[in-house]
């Protein structure tokens, strides 16, 4: 605060600008711009209070007096004070017997409870599973503690002290002999603290616990995550989210009648076994719902609880009833990366439901899902949330079919449309009636319905929370059968559009291919108009301004600077690359460009593992680079097969970058041994590889039902090589690809033999 001789009334001049600039990188705020000093000619604002963007101003008052010119200025803030520490709440399960709590458990019998219905049996058991776990594991309170790191022991500490000790002596004696001694001690500490990081190191990866060694990597990587970002306020966020899943006409539910013929879809009944295996599958750092049961306990306890949460998982389906307590949603609000954080819509809500609600739903999809490949429900052109399905399949289908339309000499345009909050908007009772399509039983919608009914979600942050609010449409994003509910929804998506689909959950993708611009122009607005009518049919919303347009050309055609589609009233014009599932597409599909974004993320890793190369041993190390850093080389490496060596080049200098930092060497040592003292394939070798496995699949019939006419068999084992009329058509991935099994299977027939 003071007298800055700079006008804040004129914001645009010299320096005034630079005052409000220094003020914004201070993170203060200007209350007011009340002129302070006043003359018959002129009025400026030169005398200020700056406060801090979070202290809130009761009053902000300019006193004209005329004792000066300048007129006295006051604020009144807010004081706030440091709120004391309160303990962390919570059960300890450090010095449990397990054996004798899940001894306590089986004896549990929910069979005492007078009601049958899933609701009373639920609340019987739990009531009994706290009482036990309040006498073995009461809720204690524990003290905050300080934060220290992992690898200062009492000896590191010493050296500390002397060191800051000797530096002091330096700053009120200068002297060579001390000023020698400090760097000696300086030297002592560091080379202290980074042995004993590499020696907790090592034990963290020899641990039979894998999160040991991931979570010293974080440590030691500076990735763990410090704290939450600031979000804005829970109420805010509640009600943001809340407004998007909850629809205009809030009508009850009705179950349609169902099929009810013998081949129908209905739930059959589970067993303990499958239960216990379910339960056993559990991650246990699995977050547990407002039940606060936690994954490891749950896991733990698997043969114990089974039986009980049997009984209540057949009971649901016996009464199409399922439990209340399981419907209702803590949101994690995760940032999307982009966009201002005080702004709701640039959060994503995560719905944490129950782990016991979560692994019925995940039993139940998988009844359906089976229900569904039998019966063929779903199309080949959706991609997503399948067995033996994945982005890079759905990349490779894509990429095959525009490729072999640039063979034939066409254009290739793609539209990707972007739908708005898909899972969230989703109405309940349409998608009973598509469950009722697929053939599902009477019972079976009944129990739909009562599991979309009367569900409630609230936002939480730690032990702040809000509010419970009704969800009256879409899908809680975190649930086990969300993603086959979706697919079921918009299975019909396809039939009527006149230009190939490509889908992947909510992605959708629009292809059409002929020699006039013209044509693929009307095919491609053909097929948007079909797809935007089934959307406005089903609810959902295609948001126009974010949906993309590509044309696939040869290097040698040049497309109309003019060329562009205008759907639903927006102008398309195409861009020279899109994201489509990760991957960035070019126009010429060089694959350059996602190559380049590849290599730019890698070399930031690169730095992050660099700045850990003194405290992690070399196991880690490599560890790290091949979960961390090579994932992203090799993400749906099988497409980079027919890319030019310039940019595969790029890749390997990557691999070369991390074996040097791995082994802390000069930049421009030779990489090759190091490498092999790493035991690192060339990632030539693991695309290969990699691209072999999947055309074993594919003609194995171990894939989705789209790759099966990748790989064409011959009596001798071998793939037949499809024939291409130009260069752009050998780069095919059904033809790349049979090449290179061909080419493995042939040394493989000759290594037997020997």
């Amino acid at each position: 605060m003071g007298d800055i001789n700079a006008d804040i009334l004129r914001s645009h001049s010299y320096p005034t600008t630079a005052i409000l600039n220094t003020l914004a990188l201070a993170g203060t705020r200007l209350v007011s711009d009340i002129p302070t000093r006043v003359t018959s000619k002129s009025a400026t604002c030169i005398d200020i209070i700056a406060v801090n963007e979070d202290i809130v101003v009761k009053a902000y008052q300019v006193i004209p007096r005329a004792t000066s010119d300048h007129f006295p200025v006051t604020s009144l803030i807010v004081a706030s004070t440091p709120e004391k520490l309160q303990p962390i709440v919570k059960r300890s399960f450090n010095k449990v017997d397990f054996s004798a709590l899940s001894n306590r458990v089986a004896q549990i019998d929910i069979s005492n409870c007078d009601s049958s219905s899933p609701d009373d049996l639920l609340n019987y058991w739990q009531t009994s599973f706290i009482d036990i776990l309040d006498e073995f594991a009461p809720i204690r309170k524990f003290p905050m503690r300080r934060h220290r790191s992992p690898w200062l022991n009492g000896e590191i500490r010493e050296l500390i002290k002397h060191r800051d000790y000797l530096a002091k002596q330096v700053h009120k004696f200068p002297s060579p002999i001390l000023e020698a001694d400090l760097k000696i001690a300086k030297q002592r500490v560091k080379s202290r603290i980074r042995r004993e990081a590499k020696e907790q190191g090592s034990t963290a990866l020899t641990s039979r616990n894998p999160t040991d060694a991931w979570n010293f990597i974080k440590s030691a990587t500076f990735t763990a995550k410090g704290g939450d970002d600031i979000l804005p306020p829970l109420l805010t966020l509640n009600n943001h989210f809340a407004s998007v899943v909850q629809a205009a006409q809030d009508a009850p539910l009705t179950a349609p009648s169902g099929c009810d013929k013998e081949d129908c879809f209905q739930f059959s009944t589970l067993t303990p076994r499958q239960v216990q295996k379910a339960l056993r599958s559990l991650k246990s750092t699995s977050a547990p719902g407002h039940e606060k049961f936690p994954g490891f306990l749950l896991k733990n306890l698997a043969e114990a609880i089974a039986p009980n949460i049997t009984h209540i998982y057949n009971s649901t389906f016996l009464n199409n009833i399922f439990p209340n307590t399981w419907k209702m949603a803590d949101i994690r609000a995760i940032y999307k990366q982009k966009g201002s954080k005080t702004d709701p819509n640039n959060y994503r809500p995560i719905s944490v439901l129950p782990i016991l609600g979560r692994t019925l739903e995940k039993l139940a999809a998988a009844q359906l899902y089976q229900y569904c490949e039998l019966n063929s429900i779903l199309p080949p052109e959706q991609f997503g949330f399948r067995k033996h399905s994945s982005c890079e399949m759905a990349l490779l289908s894509a990429t095959e079919s525009c490729l072999e339309a640039l063979d034939q000499g066409s254009y290739v345009g793609a539209l990707l449309i972007d739908l708005s909050k898909a899972f969230d908007t989703v109405p309940h009772q349409r998608l009973l009636v598509e469950l009722l399509n697929i053939g599902c039983s009477s019972d079976t919608t009944v129990w739909f319905c009562n599991y979309l009914s009367d569900r409630l979600q609230r936002v939480i942050l730690y032990d702040e929370v809000t509010t419970w609010l009704d969800v009256s449409r879409g899908f809680p994003q975190g649930s086990g059968l969300s993603p086959l509910l979706f697919n079921i929804f918009v299975r019909k998506l396809p039939q009527n559009c006149t230009s190939k689909v490509f889908q992947f959950a909510d992605d959708t993708t629009l292809m059409a291919a002929d020699s006039s611009l013209t044509a693929v122009a009307d095919i491609l607005t053909d097929s948007f108009n079909t797809t935007k009518e089934f959307c406005d049919s089903h609810n959902l919303n295609i948001n126009t301004n974010k949906t993309q347009l590509i044309v696939f050309k040869a290097s040698g055609k040049k497309l109309p600077d003019d060329f562009h589609l205008t759907l639903n009233g927006c102008i398309i014009k195409p861009q020279p690359t899109v994201k489509l599932l990760g991957l960035t597409l070019d126009h010429h599909l060089t694959f350059g460009p996602q190559i380049d974004n590849v290599v730019s993320k890698c070399n930031g890793l690169l730095g992050m593992l660099a700045r850990a190369a003194p405290y992690l041993p070399k196991e880690l190390l490599k560890l790290t680079y091949t979960a961390v850093i090579r994932t992203h080389l090799e993400y749906c490496s099988s497409l980079y097969l027919s890319v030019a060596k310039t940019h595969l080049k790029k890749l390997d200098i990557i691999q070369k970058k991390a074996a040097r930092v791995i082994y802390q060497v000069r930049n421009d040592t030779h990489a090759g041994p190091l490498l092999i003292l790493l035991g690192l394939d060339s990632l030539k070798d693991r695309r290969e590889a990699h691209i072999t496995k999947l055309f074993k699949s594919f003609h194995s019939g171990k894939s989705h039902p789209a790759m099966a006419s990748f790989a064409d068999v011959l009596p001798d084992g071998s793939l037949a090589i499809r024939q291409s009329r130009t260069s752009l058509g050998r780069k095919r991935p059904s033809v790349v690809g049979a090449t290179i099994y061909n080419h493995r299977h042939a040394d493989s027939s000759e290594t037997e033999d020997l």
